[in-house]
């Protein structure tokens, strides 16, 4: 069986926490603090997973993200968790994304071996700016949702 589990950007958590995080409507907007250049913290998404009975294996095969972004802002890696084990980095051809003013959703595929049946799903999405302050208007990223596929089988 497959399916998909996404959760809203209301859950998001960002590293470090004197970043600005609005919460308005439907999305968390992510703002750096301070002032400079190259600018980089990590956004962390909490995925639920299938439990349903002791055999079942939860194999994510893709991880999606929906967001816009800034012209002085990228999303320049993803890391996928199982609690705090480190799983995967489902990097593909279309990293960094930056100046994308319109949401959009992107899918990274992830190894068919990629198992997680115990821990929870975490995605963490590093964020760059180019600078910071009252000339970098274009120094944000606004996320709307994170989601993962899975297939979901008897051991």
């Amino acid at each position: 069986m497959s399916s998909s589990v996404w959760t809203h950007a209301h859950s998001i958590v960002v590293q470090d926490p004197s970043w600005s995080v609005v919460h308005f409507g439907p999305s968390a907007t992510v703002t750096p603090s301070g002032s400079g250049a190259d600018l980089e913290n990590w956004v962390h998404f909490a995925i639920p997973i299938f439990t349903e009975g002791q055999n079942t294996g939860n194999t994510v095969t893709g991880v999606s993200l929906r967001f816009s972004i800034g012209n002085q802002a990228h999303v320049t890696a993803i890391n996928v968790w199982d609690g705090d084990i480190f799983e995967a980095n489902p990097t593909g051809g279309d990293l960094p994304i930056s100046n994308e003013p319109t949401a959009v959703t992107h899918y990274w595929g992830v190894s068919p071996n990629t198992t997680f049946l115990q821990y929870g799903l975490g995605i963490s999405v590093q964020v760059k700016f180019d600078g910071a302050g009252q000339t970098a208007s274009g120094a944000w990223v606004t996320f709307n949702a994170a989601g993962a596929f899975f297939t979901i089988s008897e051991n």
